[in-house]
């Protein structure tokens, strides 16, 4: 199945306003087949061989003054003889400019589990990863909501935190929901953590991640999710 895809090039053209200054800017691909080089402004942002998996890059530092034109470069390589069906060639997935603020959630900086699980109750764990990009260490408060399928409040929470100044830090917390509404392959329910972060009472930051309630076990016995055993 595999086809000799050739050589591509995209080249995108934008301007930012006044609202950007100060801010980080940062460029999210979903999936590019394959092989891709970025580049902004003549500036090489870096390589990323895989086709099927995201990546992103900050922008920031490349970046043209707010008025100006920037233009972003992709060239994507598809040499054949790489998969055993036609994958196609190019950008195929969403491609996302995100603007934040210099305190912000980390790209991909939410974890949700859920380590125990009944119909009765359940435990569901929330890690964020806070970025700070700032010269100075600065507190926070994150504030954490998780909703369910129909978007009613399960659980909320506030948490307390520093981050330095141009450093990371992981944030756990902990929910315990009650009749939580269960994921599972005949009723697959979804819900949904918010997780804003505030300084001086100002929401700076924001992120929703989708996620499931359900336990799942392996045994010699099989595989089992909310207790119950599923043939796979």
């Amino acid at each position: 199945g595999y086809t000799l895809g050739g050589t591509g090039w995209y080249r995108k053209h934008f301007v930012l306003d006044k609202r950007t200054v100060g801010k980080r800017v940062a460029i999210q691909f979903d999936g590019v087949y394959m092989d891709s080089e970025v580049w902004l402004n003549g500036h090489h942002l870096g390589n990323h061989p895989y086709g099927y998996t995201a990546f992103a890059y900050d922008l920031t530092e490349f970046l043209n003054p707010p008025g100006q034109d920037n233009v972003l470069a992709v060239r994507v390589r598809n040499e054949g003889r790489n998969s055993r069906w036609y994958s196609g060639s190019g950008i195929y997935r969403h491609v996302v400019l995100r603007v934040t603020d210099p305190l912000r959630v980390g790209q991909w900086g939410v974890s949700v589990t859920t380590p125990q699980v009944t119909k009765q109750k359940a435990t569901v764990n929330v890690v964020t990863t806070i970025v700070n990009d700032r010269n100075a260490d600065k507190t926070l408060t994150l504030r954490i909501k998780l909703l369910g399928p129909t978007g009613k409040t399960l659980q909320t929470g506030e948490i307390n935190a520093a981050a330095c100044g141009h450093g990371s830090v992981e944030i756990p917390a902990a929910f315990d929901v009650k009749s939580p509404p269960l994921w599972s392959t005949d009723s697959p329910l979804l819900c949904h953590a918010r997780v804003e972060v505030l300084v001086g009472g100002k929401v700076v930051d924001a992120t929703t991640t989708t996620f499931g309630i359900r336990e799942i076990k392996f045994s010699t016995n099989g595989f089992t999710l909310n207790g119950v055993s599923v043939k796979l």
